[in-house]
């Protein structure tokens, strides 16, 4: 019997995702992000969460997806996300609903052109008016370029 996926819809620029809620620890507001010196453009700093100190990671940046997060952008989220012994704390500008999805309703995805981000892609669903690819946190935190930011 094929599991029902939940997924949470997050915005990157002027598309949309759906991200496993099985790769997720926890979905928050924005922390207060310090910035730390001669990081690349997708570490916007580091946050306090926890008991730890978190890279914060530009998810629309690091995937090289237009719509980088603005710092000041007051509906964005913080998306804490584990992988067996990797976690990452990634920022998004809005995360809007949680959808369940059917595997038979997730579609072969089409790369898009010279894109990083297709990389992390498992499929492409069609939610309500709605059309978005899912992504893979778990390949993305596991990814070569990834891991020098942890």
């Amino acid at each position: 019997m094929a599991v029902t996926e939940r997924c949470l819809l997050v915005t990157l620029g002027d598309g949309y995702f759906g991200v496993p809620l099985r790769q997720l620890v926890s979905v928050e507001p924005m922390p207060r992000v310090v910035p730390v010196p001669r990081v690349p453009s997708w570490l916007l700093g580091v946050t306090y969460r926890q008991g730890r100190v978190l890279s914060v990671i530009d998810l629309a940046a690091i995937l090289h997806v237009d719509g980088a997060l603005d710092r000041d952008n007051k509906g964005a989220r913080l998306l804490i996300a584990a992988d067996g012994d990797l976690s990452a704390a990634l920022a998004v500008p809005a995360a809007t609903e949680v959808f369940s999805v059917e595997p038979e309703h997730i579609a072969p995805i089409a790369p898009m052109p010279d894109r990083l981000v297709n990389r992390f892609l498992t499929g492409h669903v069609t939610y309500g008016e709605q059309s978005f690819s899912l992504l893979d946190l778990g390949r993305l935190m596991r990814a070569p370029e990834f891991l020098l930011a942890g």
